[in-house]
């Protein structure tokens, strides 16, 4: 079975279905394979997110340099972070 990330197609479903402008559209990926998509897709606003439980305290800056390097905008390691970053980002 094909791995379906980085395809963008999941992206470009949801902004169709949702009759957005994909450029509009914010994505938040804690992966590179998902950061990848996004940025197949033309998504306008990538975040990483390196928070998650699954990656180490040790492991977050390397992630984040690396999510930056696959296309991300912007990086957060907490969920609350976000809420300011989306009522910041012009639409």
């Amino acid at each position: 079975m094909r791995d379906p990330k980085p395809l963008p197609d999941i992206y470009l479903h949801t902004a169709k279905c949702l009759d957005a402008d994909v450029s509009d559209c914010v994505a938040v990926e804690d992966s590179l394979s998902g950061v990848r998509a996004a940025v197949a897709a033309g998504i306008g606003h990538i975040i990483g997110y390196v928070g998650g439980t699954h990656i180490s305290e040790d492991e977050r800056s390397s992630r984040a340099d690396n999510l930056q390097s696959a296309g991300a905008h912007q990086v957060i390691e907490r969920m609350h972070d976000l809420i300011g970053l989306l009522s910041a980002t012009p639409v």
